[in-house]
C-alpha cells in the first residue's frame, strides 16, 4: 500500500512539474493542458487535491487549467474540496464561479449548503440554476424558504428549476412558505406558489386562494381557480360562481373550475341553487350541473326526500325538469 500510495504522489509531482513549466508556452495547446489536469484527477486520490488547489489559485494558469481542475474537485467530490471550490463563487470570473458552483452541486455534504445558498443571489442565471440542483441534493429544511424566494426570479429557466425542485419536496415542509408567498410583493413569486399549491393539493391554501379571487388581479384569480379546482374546496364554490358572473371573457374558466372539482360537489351546487335570490346565479348553477349528467338527478331526488320547505321542493322539481 505504501508503495502504491508513493507511486501516485510521483506521477502527481511528474504531472504538475509538466503543466507549471510549460505555464505561458504557447505551444502548450488547451487540449494538452485538459488533458493533464484530467490525468491526474482519475488517479482518485487526496493527493490530487493540494495541487489543483494550487492550480486554481495560480495567476499564471489559464482559465482552461482553472476550469478543468475545478471540475476535477468536483467529480472527486472528497469534503476536502468544499472550501476549495467555496472560494470560487465570488470569483470575478463569470466562467470560474459557475465551474465552482457545478461542482458543488455534484457533491452531498452539509458543507456545500452555505456556498450554495449564497450563489442564489448570483447575477448569473445559470449559477443559480446549479446552486438550486445542489441545494437539492443537500435538501434540508433550511434550504426550503430560499428556494421558494426564487420563484420570484426574473429568469423564467429558474423559475421553472426552481418549479420543479418544489414538487419533489415534502408537503409539510414547503406547505406554509408556498401560502406565505401568496402574499409576496413580488408577482411572479405569487403566481407560481398559486400555482403549486393546487398541482401540491394543499388543502391549508383553499381559504388564502379563495381571498385571491376577490382581488382585482386577473392572471392570478384565474391561476388561483385552477388551483381550487385541485383542492376541490366547496367553500370556494360561492367565489367562483361570483367571477363567474361578472361577464368576463374568461368566465367559463370559473365555472370550469368548480366543474373540476368533480361529484363530490353537486350537493354544495344544489344548496347554492335554493338559496340563489338571483335568476342569473340559478341559470349558471343550472348549466354546470348539466355538465355532471345523470348523476345529479339521482342527488335531486335525494336531497328532495329530506327538504319540508315547500317552496324549495318546487325549485328542485323545476330544476329536475330541466334535465
Amino acid at each position: 500500500m505504501p508503495s502504491n500510495d508513493e507511486g501516485v504522489r510521483k506521477k502527481i509531482e511528474k504531472i504538475m512539474n509538466e503543466i507549471t513549466t510549460r505555464v505561458g508556452d504557447r505551444n502548450f495547446s488547451y487540449k494538452e493542458q485538459r488533458d493533464l489536469v484530467e490525468e491526474m484527477g482519475r488517479l482518485r486520490n487526496y493527493r490530487i487535491v493540494k495541487p489543483l488547489s494550487e492550480l486554481i489559485n495560480n495567476e499564471n494558469a489559464s482559465d482552461v487549467i482553472k476550469l478543468k481542475a475545478i471540475e476535477v474537485l468536483g467529480q472527486y467530490g472528497d469534503p476536502r474540496v468544499i472550501k476549495i471550490l467555496a472560494a470560487k463563487i465570488h470569483d470575478e470570473n463569470t466562467d470560474l464561479r459557475n465551474a465552482a458552483v457545478r461542482s458543488l452541486s455534484r457533491i452531498r455534504h452539509v458543507k456545500c449548503v452555505d456556498p450554495l445558498l449564497e450563489s442564489l443571489k448570483d447575477e448569473e442565471k445559470w449559477i443559480r440554476i446549479f446552486a438550486i440542483h445542489g441545494l437539492d441534493k443537500n435538501y434540508s429544511k433550511k434550504v426550503v424558504k430560499p428556494i421558494v424566494d426564487c420563484l420570484g426570479d426574473e429568469e423564467a429557466e429558474v423559475r421553472e428549476e426552481v418549479i420543479e425542485t418544489i414538487k419533489y419536496m415534502p408537503i409539510d415542509d414547503v406547505a406554509d412558505e408556498l401560502i406565505d408567498a401568496l402574499n409576496s410583493e413580488n408577482r411572479l413569486k405569487q403566481i407560481a406558489a398559486s400555482a403549486l399549491l393546487g398541482d401540491l393539493e394543499v388543502i391549508e391554501a383553499a381559504k388564502p386562494l379563495i381571498e385571491i379571487l376577490e382581488g382585482d388581479d386577473r392572471r392570478l384569480s384565474l391561476i388561483a381557480s385552477r388551483s381550487l379546482s385541485k383542492i376541490a374546496d366547496p367553500n370556494a364554490i360561492p367565489d367562483l360562481l361570483v367571477k363567474a358572473l361578472k361577464g368576463d371573457k374568461e368566465e367559463s374558466i370559473y365555472a370550469i373550475s368548480i366543474l373540476n372539482m368533480g361529484n363530490e360537489v353537486i350537493p354544495t351546487l344544489l344548496n347554492l341553487y335554493l338559496i340563489a335570490n338571483e335568476e342569473k346565479l340559478r341559470d349558471l348553477i343550472h348549466a354546470i350541473l348539466k355538465k355532471y349528467g345523470d348523476v345529479v338527478l339521482k342527488k335531486i331526488l335525494e336531497m328532495k326526500n329530506g327538504i319540508e320547505d315547500e317552496d324549495k321542493a318546487k325549485l328542485l322539481d323545476d330544476l329536475y325538469k330541466k334535465f
